[in-house]
């Protein structure tokens, strides 16, 4: 993994975990409402494991867009991207 693409995944993991603590949000609730463990929740804030398309979609949907799918662009596969994209065009 390269430089920029380390530093993309750190600064998705402070947008989440800002966008949690601000709101007082508990990560077992947030990892309820996405769909996904609280250990699977930890590691995408702590560790920089990068969210599968659909969780990143209910990151998106629960944040209200504060933290896009297309934020992980850089970091997803670019074909799971392209679906994304093209299964939003109709939205």
């Amino acid at each position: 993994m390269q430089e920029k693409e380390k530093n993309k995944i750190k600064e998705l993991m402070n947008k989440l975990g800002e966008y949690l603590r601000v709101r007082g949000t508990k990560h077992i609730v947030f990892a309820e409402k996405i769909g996904t463990s609280t250990t699977t929740l930890h590691n995408i804030l702590k560790k920089g494991l990068i969210p599968s398309l659909p969780i990143a979609i209910e990151i998106e949907k629960k944040t209200k867009g504060v933290v896009s799918v297309y934020d992980w662009d850089s970091t997803q596969d670019q074909e799971e991207s392209k679906t994304h994209k093209n299964n939003h065009k109709h939205d």
